[in-house]
């Protein structure tokens, strides 16, 4: 749905639909199958502010590297590619339980790579095969905001 609303000379318009998020990797993608899929958003102008729901339902292969969650439904600004955190309010991975942000990719690409949060003394670091298994039955839900250039 699109709508435009114009007030003081400005036309804002406001889109919400939905979006199908994947969990991919920076360097070779893991191989799953999901029980749930879930992505909704709301782009008033520019901003983008997107919700998701993923459950792994089979893990058959980890992949390599950072792991993100991908197909957002629009490219992050040109910009400001490196906007900062993508302004995640819930990102959690259960049944691990553990916590975890993330922030938008380092190009106009729309992905989001998982860092870990540098809580309970840590330093932030990304979240990779290397450093976390994720697992079948995992679940990874989160919302955020983000420009577009769109």
């Amino acid at each position: 749905m699109s709508q435009g609303y114009a007030g003081g000379g400005i036309e804002v318009f406001v889109e919400e639909g939905i979006w199908t998020p994947t969990l991919e990797a920076d360097v070779t993608n893991p191989s799953v199958t999901y029980s749930q899929q879930e992505g909704a958003y709301v782009k008033i102008g520019r901003l983008v502010t997107i919700w998701w729901l993923i459950q792994l339902d089979v893990v058959s292969t980890q992949g390599s590297g950072t792991y993100q969650i991908a197909g957002q439904p629009f490219d992050f600004s040109t910009d400001h590619p490196a906007f900062g955190p993508i302004g995640v309010t819930d990102l959690f991975i259960s049944p691990n339980n553990n916590v975890q942000i993330a922030r938008q990719h380092a190009t106009a690409a729309a992905l989001i790579s998982m860092i870990y949060d540098g809580t309970g003394g840590g330093a932030a670091a990304p979240f990779t095969n290397a450093t976390e298994t994720i697992g079948s039955g995992n679940t990874l839900q989160g919302e955020g905001h983000y420009l577009t250039d769109d």
